[in-house]
């Protein structure tokens, strides 16, 4: 269904004259013990984490005397960073994108997310404590993606770790679907260009050059979005499931300077070496079970891809597309067909991280670090194993009722 404008705005102004969502009560989290701890790059047996003021204090084997707050003693658990969701619309009531036209530079959907959402809610009870947010993929260019947590701030806003995280495009067949030539009437939002794989690259190409004939002096608010992603001021995501669209990726490395992150990638499997090669990293799914042998655009889906993919040496990613919850089950599934087990963990914690632009703050347990953690009664990726506990900046967010 197409997104009605009227109707988003009074969502918008309704959502403005209603009191805060409160936050989830909070308890802070002095240290958790337990017999795995997969620091997002290595594996401790046992682990434990020390955390203070909301971060990361330390992270050792043994308890350091003195330890204040709530300590977690659990020694058949594991611990993880908490999980990542590489390319999210988790938190977007309604349509993710604005389709009326091919080039929305300056939409943004962290004006319309919502931390309260059922969507988040289950996204946090299983485990994901940060999505990277974006738009849909029915535009040309989408909108700015920003990074968010999971878990609202204490005046129940969002809890913002990257406003402006990369600059969205899209290849392929999404943003062409419903648009048709205008042949003989006149051009609206759905008779337009572009209507095939050439026209969103033109499309693309053309709104490119202008951002970078703008330049900084840009002072339209599309024109500024595009100079500075043309300027490399913002990274760029690109949603390129088909082989095709992987390779036109590749040409506008060298024509336009475009080096973006993809999402999706289907058909990484057949140009993973060409993507390692150009230092392309990708966020990949979500894998649909059962696989029907194709999927959206004609591709050809494969069980191994990620693990494909990883295998060149591609830095990677996972996301599980529009409901964040289902993260286990992509990272599950990827090992289960040939991803090793070390690479999926990272690959939803310390590698998407630095592949979301946020490195530096999430994605790992080492000291100064937020305080992001998850705490499982078993193997993460074991399908039996249940979500114990999740803290959110040192802060209990959730936690399961034992023995049920």
């Amino acid at each position: 269904m197409r997104p009605i404008l009227l109707r988003a705005a009074f969502a918008a102004a309704l959502a403005a004259a209603l009191p805060a969502s409160p936050a989830p009560s909070a308890e802070s989290l002095g240290a958790v013990r337990v017999g795995h701890l997969f620091t997002g790059t290595e594996l401790l047996e046992p682990g434990v984490v020390v955390l203070a003021g909301g971060k990361v204090a330390s992270v050792g084997r043994a308890l350091p005397p003195g330890t204040a707050g709530r300590v977690v003693d659990l020694p058949a658990a594991w611990a993880t960073p908490g999980w990542i969701d590489a390319a999210s619309t988790t938190g977007l009531e309604g349509a993710d994108a604005e389709m009326t036209r091919e080039v929305t530079p300056t939409v943004r959907p962290l004006r319309a997310f919502d931390p309260s959402a059922r969507s988040v809610r289950r996204a946090r009870e299983a485990g994901v404590t940060t999505i990277f947010l974006g738009p849909g993929s029915a535009n040309v260019v989408g909108g700015i993606c920003s990074v968010v947590k999971t878990a609202p701030g204490g005046d129940g806003g969002a809890r913002v770790l990257l406003a402006d995280a990369a600059l969205k495009i899209a290849f392929g067949y999404d943003p062409s679907a419903g648009n048709f030539p205008a042949r003989g009437i006149p051009a609206t939002i759905y008779a337009r260009r572009p209507t095939t794989r050439m026209g969103v690259l033109a499309v693309l190409r053309d709104a490119w050059l202008l951002g970078r004939l703008a330049g900084p002096k840009a002072e339209d608010g599309d024109l500024a979005a595009l100079a500075r992603a043309a300027a490399g001021e913002i990274p760029v995501r690109a949603l390129a499931r088909h082989a095709e669209d992987l390779r036109t990726v590749l040409r506008l490395r060298e024509d336009l300077g475009i080096v973006p992150v993809v999402e999706g990638a289907s058909e990484g499997y057949r140009v993973a070496d060409r993507l390692a090669e150009a230092k392309i990293g990708c966020v990949a799914g979500p894998l649909a079970w059962p696989v029907s042998g194709r999927g959206p655009e004609s591709t050809e889906p494969a069980l191994d891809n990620a693990g494909a993919l990883r295998r060149a040496g591609v830095a990677l990613a996972l996301t599980a597309g529009g409901d964040a919850a289902g993260l286990r089950d992509q990272a599950a599934l990827a090992v289960r067909y040939g991803l090793a087990r070390e690479d999926a963990l990272k690959a939803v914690t310390s590698s998407a991280a630095r592949i979301c632009g946020v490195g530096g703050s999430v994605g790992a347990l080492e000291a100064g670090r937020d305080g992001d953690l998850v705490l499982f009664d078993g193997d993460p990726l074991e399908p039996s194993s249940r979500v114990r506990l999740v803290a959110v900046d040192g802060e209990v967010v959730f936690e399961a009722e034992v023995g049920k």
